[in-house]
């Protein structure tokens, strides 16, 4: 019996040393080397490492939601994009996630593959609505080798769901998705190459070291946010042209050792002076350059919807 337990013992750790071996750290445990302090967070390990494949619905042909009257799609496990696939979901459709907190959360991801989900208008019929039981507990992920895809997310409901998107080279120079015109409850960029975040409304807004263009957009919240939108890494985004509303201790804070350039945005009602946007600005940060600022709303920003 004692032989037995040692010996079991003994492959268990052979097992552990295989496993760590073959398994690319870097890439699936990304850390910025240029903030080191910077701790991942535990969803990242959820996606990257603790995927399980065997309770996970894999697409790696062609396939599509909302066809022939199938509108309502109830999600119960990890969904991965891969092979090549484009997953297209009809206007109208509704998906469900179905999970049970943040400590097993459940998602889209989008790999070696396409989403394409483009709704044709606001309404209820026409639009994409992407709903979760659980607020805490469904993401959509765009992962590394999704931007060689054509992604598309457009008249999408993700106001109860994290989007995320995630690479490892930021100055990678073709990015082919596309995100406008969708309602988002928070959007992460985290060294994801220039693309364009347009005609949004968008309750959080977290960019690391990410060179995006966010323009046209709307944040707003009626939930606790404390900022609207955080700026990190060694990476900057050009944030111009947006309207940034109530619901936030503070609109925007920059964590950066980089003066962020954050012109001619709208910040919200009553905020006429600089004094009135010093006071919208965290004091945690390095400096924000606001100045020209608008005094009104950016005509025809975010999802009008």
């Amino acid at each position: 019996m004692y032989i037995k337990k040692v010996f079991n013992i003994l492959l268990f750790f052979i097992f552990i040393l295989l496993y760590s071996g073959c398994i690319d750290k870097e890439r699936l445990n990304p850390v910025d080397p240029l903030s080191p302090n910077y701790m991942e967070p535990s969803w990242v390990t959820n996606i990257f490492v603790n995927l399980d494949y065997e309770n996970t619905t894999i697409i790696d042909e062609d396939t599509i939601w909302g066809w022939g009257g199938e509108t309502n799609i109830k999600i119960i496990q990890n969904v991965l994009i891969t092979g090549g696939a484009t997953l297209t979901i009809k206007p109208g459709t509704d998906i469900e996630f179905i999970g049970v907190g943040m400590n097993s959360p459940i998602g889209i991801i989008v790999d070696d593959g396409a989403l394409n989900a483009v709704g044709l208008s606001p309404n209820v019929e026409d639009r994409i609505t992407f709903t979760a039981m659980d607020f805490t507990a469904a993401y959509l992920v765009f992962r590394e080798n999704s931007i060689d895809y054509n992604s598309v997310l457009q008249y999408c409901d993700l106001s109860s769901v994290f989007v995320y998107c995630i690479h490892y080279d930021p100055d990678e120079p073709n990015n082919n998705i596309i995100i406008r015109n969708n309602r988002i409850m928070d959007l992460l960029l985290w060294k994801f190459p220039r693309m364009e975040i347009r005609y949004n409304n968008i309750g959080a807004l977290n960019c690391i070291s990410s060179p995006a263009v966010i323009k046209h957009n709307q944040f707003y919240t009626s939930v606790e946010v404390t900022i609207g939108i955080v700026i990190e890494g060694v990476k900057q985004p050009v944030i111009s042209s947006n309207n940034l509303w109530a619901g936030y201790d503070y609109r925007i804070n920059n964590k950066t050792s980089l003066t962020q350039y954050a012109k001619n945005n709208h910040w919200g009602s009553g905020v006429t002076t600089a004094s009135n946007i010093n006071a919208l600005i965290t004091n945690l940060g390095y400096p924000v350059i606001f100045q020209p600022f608008r005094t009104t709303p950016v005509t025809g920003a975010g999802s009008q919807w």
